[in-house]
């Protein structure tokens, strides 16, 4: 329905298919393994004398661990996200799966493997300040001049242009949210 009709919106179908029937084979080839009993994870950490605890649960682990797919290029939102979930998955394993998280796009796959003991958790502990920091005032963490600045090299330039702009859209700068919270501010960035 996002598409145009007539010739047009075919030959973008034309485009989007053969992709997407590629993603779907990969994924019918991680689907062939059955799928594990519930996983409940609970981790409860020390965050400077708070106690924290994170909870997720998988429905869906397979022995070679946790997969997922996405039909659309994976942004850094998704790159965080599966993070997020492989680390809580090595804190707390769950029995019979592999300390692995596979995610499938177009054209692309991210892959995270098994972690040191306690670096899960370490690093869980890092994401939760951030978290709890945010709850107390505006974070830098914006999520595609933070992924630009990384995939250009760590280089200031492509985040600020992810910033001001982000291919032919307007960018991060321009969100409201954005906006409301670094109003005032030349240096959110």
């Amino acid at each position: 329905p996002e598409l145009p009709g007539g010739l047009l919106g075919q030959l973008d179908l034309k485009g989007l298919l053969p992709p997407l029937q590629r993603l779907c084979e990969r994924w019918q080839a991680v689907c062939a393994s059955d799928v594990l009993p519930l996983h409940e994870a609970v981790l409860e950490t020390d965050l400077d004398g708070e106690r924290w605890v994170l909870r997720g649960s998988w429905s869906d682990l397979r022995a070679q661990g946790l997969a997922r797919w996405i039909g659309t290029p994976l942004r850094g939102a998704d790159r965080l996200e599966a993070w997020t979930h492989h680390l809580l998955l090595c804190a707390v394993p769950a029995q019979g799966a592999a300390l692995r998280t596979q995610w499938l796009a177009p054209g692309e796959e991210l892959a995270y493997g098994a972690l040191e003991a306690g670096t899960a958790e370490h690093h869980l502990q890092g994401l939760l300040r951030l978290y709890r920091r945010g709850l107390c005032e505006p974070v830098r963490l914006f999520p595609k001049a933070s992924w630009a600045f990384a995939e250009a090299g760590w280089k200031i330039p492509m985040a600020a242009s992810a910033w001001a702009r982000h291919d032919d859209s307007a960018g991060e700068s321009l969100h409201p949210a954005h906006r409301l919270a670094w109003r005032g501010r030349d240096d959110a960035l």
